[in-house]
């Protein structure tokens, strides 16, 4: 802004036939550059001074998410990886959530054991006590072994008080997971987020006044009628700057992943 100030004075006083020594061109080459510089300042302050394209606000707050509940400093979708990201003062924990066999929400993201504790089973075919039975801390660090698959309601109770919580569910259990969020009195404190936007609409239906996201990895469209989803989770190479600000003007607010690295 100084910069463009700087230059639109120099113009200002070119104009008035009052030279400004440090600007003043004396050669034709010299000239010729000045009149760039002058039509590029130009250019921005116009382009600044359009109400239909505003910088983004520098003020407007950027919130920092522990993906998996913090999996690049503990054991994904554990409570030992949340214990971290509230210590490392994220202001959100983003967790998954599967049913059991015998009907039980826990906090999980693959359908199977495979990657996160060595064993080749679905989750859907084990019931908690069997999946309680699997060390999903050993394969991160040895610093974290015995760590195991905790329930939704022990993750929302650690959050609790300390951190907002995204809570993308990936099987159909919406009731269950509102009425896990409702036991704890939780309501303003969780997010409801899913890639299947029919979920969402059943969570608008029961719970109006719990927030909703839906995660995509592209959006096409009008994000104003966007009417069951409160956020929009998008993969970050999909967030240009348009869609940034579409979703800035209707109101609602827009989260990127991953953001693992400082220059992403």
């Amino acid at each position: 802004s100084i910069f463009v100030l700087s230059l639109l004075c120099a113009l200002r006083d070119a104009c008035r036939g009052r030279p400004t020594p440090a600007l003043v061109p004396r050669t034709g080459r010299e000239r010729e550059c000045a009149r760039g510089y002058y039509a590029i300042a130009a250019a921005l302050f116009l382009l600044a001074a359009v109400p239909g394209l505003p910088a983004l606000d520098p003020g407007r707050p950027v919130q920092i998410v522990a993906h998996r509940a913090g999996g690049t400093i503990g054991p994904e979708n554990t409570l030992a990886a949340l214990d971290e990201a509230i210590r490392s003062r994220a202001v959100m924990a983003e967790i998954d959530v599967r049913l059991t066999h015998d009907g039980e929400l826990v906090v999980l993201h693959d359908a199977n054991l495979r990657r996160v504790a060595g064993v080749n089973h679905a989750i859907h075919s084990l019931t908690l006590a069997q999946a309680r039975g699997y060390d999903v801390g050993r394969m991160f660090s040895a610093e974290f072994a015995g760590e195991r698959i905790p329930t939704l309601g022990e993750m929302l109770t650690r959050a609790r008080g300390k951190m907002e919580m995204m809570i993308e569910i990936k099987t159909g259990e919406p009731e269950a997971v509102l009425q896990a969020v409702r036991d704890l009195g939780m309501e303003e404190q969780c997010v409801l987020a899913a890639t299947n936007y029919g979920l969402l609409e059943t969570v608008r239906q029961l719970a109006p006044e719990v927030r909703t996201c839906y995660i995509v990895s592209s959006f096409y469209g009008d994000v104003r009628r966007m009417d069951a989803a409160d956020q929009l989770s998008i993969r970050a190479d999909a967030a240009t700057l348009s869609l940034v600000r579409q979703v800035h003007r209707s109101g609602k607010e827009i989260f990127c992943w991953t953001v693992n690295d400082e220059a992403t």
